[in-house]
């Protein structure tokens, strides 16, 4: 049995915020053309969270129209198109399980060395703050300090690719 898309099947309901987003894009990059779908989402979010409930209440609406329907739709799929649906979710687990960890880069391998002793040295710390303190020693460290880390980076991307090449057989 061949996997339909998912999107073909149910179409998940929209939020507010997507349906502001959605109505603004269009007037945001015809005056902003270079703009990135990104850096639009991130000139959008201060005048969505700057509208009151009254001016939010419209993509609200739609939102709970849209909400009906998608609940409308999943109440009149078939058996086949259940079943399909949880293919999709299976399919979709079964791809992580046994999946090779990704490669460390040189500061996360950095990271995992030196956090314990850090956070001794730290005990009164954040987790937050204990990254900005190893973050620091990371950007202040010279390169020849570096190198150690550099050399068990390319070591697990060696490793990668050989779990990869067994995994994907």
């Amino acid at each position: 049995m061949k996997l339909i898309p998912r999107r073909k099947i149910l179409k998940r309901s929209k939020s507010a915020w997507v349906f502001f987003s959605s109505s603004m894009r269009a007037e945001t990059l015809a005056s902003n053309p270079s703009l990135s779908f990104g850096e639009i989402s991130k000139l959008l979010s201060p005048q969505w969270k700057a509208l009151s409930i009254e001016e939010r209440q419209p993509f609200i609406d739609l939102y709970v129209a849209d909400k009906q329907r998608y609940l409308d739709e999943k109440s009149s799929l078939t058996d086949e198109q259940k079943k399909m649906l949880r293919l999709h979710i299976r399919s979709k687990n079964l791809k992580k399980k046994g999946r090779p960890s990704a490669v460390l880069s040189s500061y996360m391998l950095f990271v995992k060395n030196e956090h314990a002793e850090i956070t001794k040295k730290y005990p009164d710390k954040s987790f937050l703050e204990v990254g900005k303190v190893m973050g620091a020693m990371w950007r202040e460290m010279p390169i020849s300090e570096r190198e150690p880390y550099n050399t068990l980076h390319k070591g697990d991307q060696h490793r990668f690719a050989q779990e990869m090449a067994v995994y994907a057989k």
